[in-house]
């Protein structure tokens, strides 16, 4: 007991001491979760604005109301007013995307339907942005043109004002001109005011469960990825002890290379456990996880450690030597990882590779912790899945001890 407490302490301080590797595979699940979470949410940030100089040379309110229109925050630019020598000065040294010209006349033109030119100069040096701007003053001829076919009669009759040289229209004649929007506007009454849509969310079918989020759904996968290739290169380090003479020394001891193997059983599951905490824990803040359920996936996440550790154990001990151990680890951890919804969550798999994929060692520790953060297992559901993976780990391990204690150390 005494060499084994030494031995973990030793691997533990070994640990730390290699900060460069304990950096990397903290941040494993760090760098995972980050991207991930780029690119599901990285629309959530303000969209860009097109910078546009707007020149008002008819100062009419049907002008106003179109500046106004196009500065609205719903709009995907962002205007000020300028004088044209101003605005001409700003796009030719390339500032801001666009600028644009409402020329004398404007209003008068679009109340009568005559022609008019919206100038419209575009910043060569901006591709996407300038495209934004000709694109809505294209919309905004389109909707000229269609307002004018549905109620251009009394909009003509507006615009060249009332009779006679009078100041008002008189009361029957603007009665008469506002009949005639509303009945045009009655006309399309279906088309420009369709009925309301109500949106209720539908309760789930009987025996359906509640959708995952992306954080459940890609998390467990990502924590199980993470602990693999920390697996991998813990595995590795039976090979340094091998090449430094270590496991011949204990073998001609009566300790035996069984208190050894073990430390670096612990020490390793105790490193992988810290890897999956912290992922946990930045799962917490990117995804919004249920604080409540943290404590259980750490639990589970530290428990089938072990038994991940000693597969590795196994294929590092096989190899004939420390390269062809390396491939044959390679060759079982990347289908692994695949398989095992590290790459693709099982609900995005066809449902006879999930299944397959569920069977695996690191399947089951996927599903397992995906069931937790989902709030779909307990700590009872979790027995006979833990119960499996201590065997599969029992199994390797035992197999692993054999092979160090074979021609592993000696050859």
């Amino acid at each position: 007991m005494s060499f084994l407490l030494h031995a973990l302490r030793k691997d533990l301080l070994l640990r730390l001491a290699d900060r460069t590797a304990l950096a990397m595979w903290l941040g494993i699940p760090l760098v995972l979760g980050g991207l991930m979470s780029l690119a599901f949410n990285g629309g959530a940030g303000p969209s860009p604005k097109a910078q546009v100089w707007l020149v008002d040379q008819d100062d009419s309110a049907l002008s106003q109301i179109l500046v106004g229109a196009l500065d609205s925050p719903s709009m995907p630019l962002s205007v000020e007013l300028v004088e044209l020598e101003v605005g001409e000065a700003r796009i030719e040294d390339g500032q801001g995307s666009a600028l644009i010209v409402v020329p004398a006349g404007f209003a008068k033109a679009l109340l009568q339907e005559t022609p008019t030119t919206l100038s419209v100069v575009t910043n060569p040096s901006q591709t996407i942005l300038p495209h934004i701007v000709t694109d809505l003053t294209d919309t905004l001829g389109e909707v000229h043109f269609y307002l004018h076919r549905i109620v251009g009669g009394p909009l003509k009759k507006m615009a060249a004002g009332p009779a006679d040289q009078q100041s008002f229209f008189p009361d029957p004649e603007l009665i008469a001109l506002s009949l005639q929007v509303n009945e045009a506007v009655k006309g399309l009454q279906d088309l420009l005011f369709p009925p309301l849509i109500e949106l209720a969310e539908a309760p789930l079918p009987a025996g359906q469960k509640q959708p995952f989020s992306f954080g459940t759904m890609m998390l467990p996968g990502i924590i199980l990825m993470s602990l693999m290739f920390i697996a991998q290169g813990l595995a590795d380090e039976l090979w340094a002890e091998r090449d430094g003479g270590t496991w011949a020394r204990l073998l001609a001891s009566p300790i035996g290379v069984g208190p050894l193997l073990f430390s670096k059983l612990l020490s390793g599951a105790l490193t992988m456990g810290l890897v999956a905490g912290l992922g946990l824990l930045a799962g917490l803040l990117l995804f919004d996880l249920p604080l409540g359920l943290l404590p259980l996936a750490f639990l589970w996440s530290l428990a089938v450690a072990p038994a991940l550790l000693s597969m590795f154990f196994l294929f590092g001990t096989l190899g004939s030597t420390r390269r062809a151990s390396s491939l044959l680890s390679n060759v079982f951890l990347f289908p692994l990882i695949m398989a095992g919804g590290s790459f693709f969550p099982f609900e995005a798999m066809p449902d006879f590779l999930a299944n397959i994929g569920r069977m695996t060692p690191n399947g089951r520790a996927v599903a397992g912790l995906g069931g937790i953060l989902s709030g779909e297992l307990g700590l009872v559901d979790l027995l006979v899945p833990l119960a499996a993976l201590v065997a599969v780990g029992a199994l390797c391990y035992s197999l692993a001890l054999a092979r160090v204690r074979g021609r592993f150390a000696t050859s």
